[in-house]
């Protein structure tokens, strides 16, 4: 997803709780030559300075405690606290009339979809991409992206 933002950006920021993720992203990038992305570790916005055009975040979906010990479980798995303390935290790091755009797969439940979170915070929410995925290499069902905003 990274490759594809940082054509249309100046500059990006991509944090991620797991280090090993951020030395992933980071390897990536060189790779792929790009000079205008940075990478570090953060919980949320711990480790966030600055105010952002646009925020994209790629939360986890499944309703469910990560694995302890398992630190890529928490990509995939949570209770619904992260999406909430994401939507609380955010208007902090949000340039006027910035916006936030996040995936969304229906399939995992309602417990982690932005969209309910955002509305109930006092966001508007747009819905730019609904589709329905068939690829039996990557997923199938229906995929949702929104582009969020205060």
């Amino acid at each position: 997803m990274g490759k594809h933002l940082a054509r249309y950006s100046r500059e990006g920021l991509g944090v991620d709780i797991n280090s090993v993720a951020v030395q992933n992203s980071e390897h990536n990038r060189d790779r792929l030559g790009l000079s205008n992305v940075s990478f570090h570790r953060s919980d949320v916005f711990d480790n966030v300075v600055g105010q952002f055009d646009v925020i994209v975040c790629n939360h986890p979906f499944f309703d469910s405690d990560p694995i302890e010990g398992e630190m890529i479980t928490r990509a995939w798995f949570n209770n619904g606290e992260f999406i909430e303390r994401f939507f609380q935290e955010a208007p902090k790091y949000l340039k006027k009339g910035g916006k936030i755009i996040m995936p969304f797969f229906p399939f995992a439940g309602n417990k982690n979809n932005p969209k309910l979170h955002a509305e109930r915070l006092g966001y508007k929410v747009e819905t730019i991409n609904d589709e329905v995925i068939d690829d039996e290499n990557i997923q199938k069902g229906e995929f949702i992206i929104y582009m969020i905003c205060l």
